[in-house]
């Protein structure tokens, strides 16, 4: 396009000086708005090297700046990106109530198993709480030297915590084993890999009434957690 634009130029330079055209043959005439073509080319290369000169000692320096969207524009962005976010914890919840619902026929045996022979006393429930607590710390040294015995107990401590949950949830009086117990399973399947079962769990255990915010900012077992975005939204003003 600029090479049409400079020819028309030059071209109606020529046309307006008749007489001098009468006196070049048509070989010269080609010549000398070539000759002005290229004049202008070389000139609009320069320039453009020029402009690209400065990009490129603005990018190194870091002087160059992004263009600046339009406010209003910045505005209906943010309010989509917003609406979109909603959308997205709106999923979020409805497939973890989804998986709530399949983890009923999932634990149906450890459910069943807790209803069926829950521990008689208190003294029977501090022992079994004990039992999966240290099973989980075993578990979680191994860790460092065997991950397929650590993944097994993992299992078999989760599956502890579980069972005492199930079978103490609707006793009232129980919640000082209760709530740690789910707590622990979040623990336990956080530290197995499992970062879906294991934010469940920790909502669970905070519905089932766990506070101890300190704690599970601080708790090692669950730093797998710290970038999930559920983790961020559960702890979000607290």
């Amino acid at each position: 396009m600029r090479l049409s634009a400079a020819l028309l130029s030059m071209a109606a330079l020529v046309a307006v000086a008749p007489l001098a055209r009468a006196q070049e043959s048509e070989e010269q005439i080609k010549k000398r708005i070539l000759d002005k073509v290229r004049e202008r080319l070389d000139q609009e290369k320069k320039t453009i090297l020029e402009r690209m000169s400065k990009v490129i000692d603005e990018e190194f320096s870091g002087t160059r700046k992004a263009p600046v969207a339009p406010k209003a524009t910045d505005k209906r962005i943010r309010d989509l990106e917003r609406k979109l976010q909603q959308l997205d914890d709106q999923r979020e919840d409805l497939q973890r109530d989804i998986r709530g619902i399949k983890r009923e026929t999932e634990d149906k045996k450890i459910i069943q198993d807790a209803k069926n022979a829950p521990p008689e006393n208190g003294q029977e429930a501090q022992a079994d709480f004990k039992s999966a607590f240290d099973t989980h710390n075993e578990a979680t040294k191994l860790l460092a030297t065997d991950k397929s015995e650590a993944a097994k107990g993992f299992e078999k401590s989760i599956a502890g915590f579980k069972r005492l949950f199930y079978a103490l949830k609707d006793n009232p009086g129980a919640s000082g084993l209760t709530v740690p117990s789910a707590y622990n399973v979040a623990c336990g399947y956080a530290l197995a890999g499992n970062s879906t079962e294991a934010l469940d769990w920790l909502e669970i255990s905070i519905k089932a009434g766990y506070d101890d915010w300190d704690h599970i900012r601080e708790d090692s077992d669950l730093e797998s957690l710290r970038k999930e975005r559920r983790y961020l939204r559960i702890m979000a003003d607290r």
